[in-house]
């Protein structure tokens, strides 16, 4: 993808900044830049010396903070300093339109542009609770949800909010805040769940909410660590109490028109949102077989979260797909096995205009899937990258991805 800043005239930049108004200090976007031109202090900023416009951090960001930019002049380019410094964003900037080639506005590909949430779906509400007034809840339930002989261990707990009212919808997350501080003496950093229960609440018509939370033990590489907040939340018990923010997430909804279809692709916990879709449906009466299809990935059935809940589902609820990579009694195959073994029924689908697709997982995956949507749509004569495109803009097509 070629960087925005290349349309601009050598003697301006498109600055890309942050919004320390709705930052919420995740530090996701700082994890995700190869560039290394994402730090934090008071705020967190972008030097835009090393920032090279790759967007990759866009799709991190729960609140849209991160997707902010200002034309300026290259002398006057706001400085780390400055930037620390801020408590709201600065006004934009007048440069002569003339000077500016208007396609920069439209560089970033469907992957890295803001998605619009479905027509249908209802106003979420958002930032309710920031870091620095975080709502309390209690913990109610906290069980390993994973085979006790699996490698993989991860929980559902549940945190009940009492009186306090956190409205929230499904696909949007909320943040922890674990308590303690780092080896600098700093509280630790936000770190941010999907939520795996429908609005109205894991237990219906309860103020509590469920997460989907896998304790991490080590890194991408296999080098031993443990996450301070997976470990955290793991390890709760009943009754103590956890401090939350948010809710966060506009975009990453669901329709409320029943008629809608659902192709939902997921791995491991990226099942969390997806499940707080289908009982969403299930308790409303308008889930079945056509609306809500569901291709479900993981090394067996044992470490896939809810693999059971979900296969006891009436088929005529719910189309199930699963994908086993690492089972003794399944058949190897991933979720794009499942895709090209079903691509008569997943490109009726992706013709049908009321047809919304939910990508969840691992980044990996989300390649993969893509790659394999294209040649699906390739050998049915269907221009998936126009397609793509359509159905971003339509709010039709969600990824949420790590």
């Amino acid at each position: 993808m070629s960087n925005t800043n290349t349309l601009f005239p050598s003697a301006y930049l498109n600055q890309h900044l942050v919004n320390p108004e709705n930052c919420v200090r995740c530090a996701s976007c700082e994890r995700v830049c190869k560039a290394g031109a994402i730090s934090h202090d008071t705020n967190f900023v972008i030097d835009p010396d090393k920032c090279n416009a790759c967007l990759d951090c866009l799709s991190e960001c729960p609140t849209g903070a991160i997707d902010n930019w200002r034309i300026i002049a290259r002398e006057h380019l706001y400085s780390l300093p400055e930037q620390h410094a801020w408590k709201e964003l600065p006004p934009p900037s007048s440069i002569p339109a003339a000077l500016v080639d208007p396609s920069w506005s439209a560089a970033r590909s469907p992957r890295e542009r803001s998605s619009s949430a479905p027509a249908s779906s209802p106003s979420p509400c958002l930032n309710l609770f920031p870091p620095q007034q975080p709502a309390m809840a209690t913990v109610c339930s906290n069980c390993r949800i994973t085979s006790t002989d699996s490698s993989t261990d991860i929980h559902k707990v549940v945190l009940d909010f009492g009186t306090t009212s956190f409205p929230w919808t499904e696909g949007q997350t909320l943040g922890i805040l674990p308590p303690g501080t780092d080896t600098s003496g700093k509280p630790h950093p936000l770190r941010l769940y999907s939520i795996s229960s429908p609005r109205d609440g894991e237990t219906p018509n309860r103020p509590d909410v469920a997460l989907t939370v896998k304790r991490i033990v080590e890194d991408r590489h296999g080098k031993p660590v443990i996450g301070t907040s997976s470990n955290f939340l793991c390890d709760l018990q009943i009754g103590m109490p956890v401090q939350v923010t948010g809710p966060y997430g506009g975009s990453f909804l669901m329709p409320d028109d029943p008629a809608a279809r659902l192709l939902m692709i997921a791995t491991g916990t990226g099942i969390s949102p997806i499940r707080a879709m289908i009982l969403r449906r299930q308790r409303a009466g308008t889930l079945n077989a056509k609306n809500s299809v569901l291709i479900y990935g993981g090394r067996t059935p044992e470490e896939m979260p809810y693999y059971d809940e979900l296969a006891t589902l009436a088929s005529d609820q719910l189309t199930l797909y699963p994908a086993h990579s690492r089972s003794p009694v399944f058949p190897k195959r991933y979720v794009q096995n499942v895709l090209i073994e079903q691509r008569l029924a997943v490109v009726e689908m992706l013709r049908d205009p009321n047809c919304y697709l939910y990508l969840c997982g691992l980044r990996n995956m989300e390649q993969d899937v893509m790659q394999f949507l294209h040649r699906i749509g390739m050998a049915a004569h269907l221009d998936w990258p126009a397609l793509r495109e359509q159905l971003h803009r339509e709010g039709r097509l969600h990824v949420e991805t790590y």
